[in-house]
């Protein structure tokens, strides 16, 4: 069932330290620039990536196995230049950005950050900076909506620019399709967009500002049944959509990797909304908050590098903006950070892939014990099983997850030899046999005979390389 975020607040009167929530259920290298670059940045990343804005995003690009494209960075707590560098060399390759967050607590922290704002000043660090919309202190969204507030912000571009810092990417009212913040947009999408509105024209008003604006969303819905389209403000107002996206499930155990992964990508809202979306707006993706999870409460996937190979695969074949490990442990109840010991095989998956690596991820990266071929009762692909071994009926939902990062993924009915025509050739995760996006496309069983049949699939993986699949099942 959905579990109510907890939000846990840590007030410092030096830095500001943002308020992380536990999560429901179901859940690089620098690019400096300014917001009027922001669409030939992204023309190229595009580009790059065999991607057509104004298509559906059916292609993915060739990459080298390099890190992600974009901005690269981490959060380390507010204000933490020095934590931020010294994870550069725990890595192997420096940051090129900082995620931090300002402190809430009252109108006045919201709009003079000047602590944090020096900390960051001169750095060379693109700043991400998540901004709340309302004060602890208490406020009003209808009143904010209609522009009441607009001297608070224009205050803190002030403050930004005066610090050097007018090419800050603000990121104001983030995670807005959740309850568990007071500027949620869930009961009042309206109020909400207008609001982010205000904030921006407010901004983008002050003399010398070069600011870009994030719009982020939680990954996955946040609150059931909420239509997150609804708290989009609109292209002319948002230049970058991010997410936050964590190892962390109410669905499924430590031990399943591979469902956990696909319950990220599928959710409704989730990460394959969240690239289209983007995509079909002319917008780049951001990921503003992401990382490993081991909470005493059982939810986490805990050491589990296959995730980071994931997010890794991910960023390289969308384009990217920026990235941001949480390289913070909100509490003893709740544990992100990799340079700690907590997560070692995934942090060396993590310095493997971030530090540089030069070689391109191959067949060989696929683990025999990850169930690729999987089948499901249901459009959103929940409560996957293998299917070699699985006896179908009626509507059925088949589709393959690799562990590479896969351009296309052919499938083959009773045709081990890939001697025909393929039934489907799918070039979008999640690959599906018969096609889908955010929820798949069922196929028909009763098609088949009775008895043992296969399915063969060619997984051709972005260096070219393709691997076989064969699952054998009965109808």
């Amino acid at each position: 069932m959905f579990s109510r975020p907890v939000v846990a607040t840590r007030p410092n009167s030096h830095r500001a330290r943002p308020a992380r929530r536990y999560e429901s259920r179901h859940s690089i290298r620098g690019v400096n620039v300014t917001r009027n670059k922001i669409q030939l940045v992204l023309a190229v990343l595009l580009v790059t990536a065999g991607v057509t804005a104004t298509t559906s995003m059916t292609t993915r690009h060739n990459a080298a196995a390099t890190p992600p494209t974009g901005l690269s960075g981490v959060y380390r707590g507010g204000g933490r230049l020095d934590l931020n560098g010294s994870f550069g060399t725990w890595r192997g390759a420096a940051t090129t950005t900082a995620l931090d967050f300002v402190s809430g607590a009252t109108w006045t922290t919201i709009s003079s950050p000047t602590w944090l704002a020096d900390q960051w000043k001169g750095s060379g660090k693109r700043l991400i900076l998540s901004v709340p919309m309302l004060p602890s202190t208490g406020g009003s969204m209808a009143t904010a909506a209609a522009g009441g507030y607009n001297a608070y912000w224009r205050t803190l571009a002030n403050t930004l620019i005066s610090r050097g810092l007018q090419n800050t990417v603000v990121r104001p009212g983030w995670e807005m399709n959740g309850k568990w913040y007071s500027w949620s947009a869930v009961p009042s999408p309206a109020n909400y967009v207008n609001y982010f509105r205000q904030i921006v024209q407010t901004m983008r008003a002050v003399a010398g500002q070069q600011f870009l604006f994030d719009w982020a969303p939680n990954n996955g819905p946040g609150t059931w049944g909420f239509n997150v389209e609804s708290a989009y403000p609109g292209d002319a107002y948002v230049d970058v959509i991010g997410t936050s996206v964590y190892d962390q499930s109410w669905a499924y155990s430590a031990s399943q990797a591979t469902e956990r992964w696909n319950e990220m990508v599928n959710t409704t809202y989730g990460l394959a909304w969240h690239v289209r979306f983007a995509a079909a707006h002319g917008k780049p993706s951001s990921y503003d908050e992401w990382g490993l999870s081991r909470r005493t409460d059982g939810h986490g996937g805990n050491d589990n590098p296959y995730y980071i190979q994931q997010m890794y695969n991910w960023m390289k074949a969308y384009p990217t903006f920026s990235e941001h490990y949480f390289e913070y442990d909100q509490s003893a109840a709740e544990l992100h950070a990799m340079t700690t010991g907590t997560f070692p095989n995934a942090a060396a998956m993590y310095k493997k892939l971030w530090g540089g690596i030069t070689t391109a991820p191959t067949a060989a990266t696929l683990s025999t014990a990850t169930n690729l071929i999987l089948t499901s009762a249901n459009a959103n692909r929940s409560s996957a099983v293998n299917l070699a071994g699985s006896t179908v009926a009626g509507s059925v939902y088949v589709f393959v997850n690799p562990s590479i990062a896969a351009s296309k993924v052919s499938f083959y009915i009773d045709d081990a030899t890939r001697s025909k025509t393929p039934y489907h050739v799918e070039s979008w995760a999640m690959f599906d046999m018969v096609g889908g996006g955010a929820t798949a496309t069922p196929y028909d069983a009763s098609k088949l005979a009775l008895g043992s049949h296969t399915l063969t699939v060619a997984i051709q993986a972005s260096n070219g390389t393709v691997t076989v699949n064969t699952a054998t099942f009965k109808r």
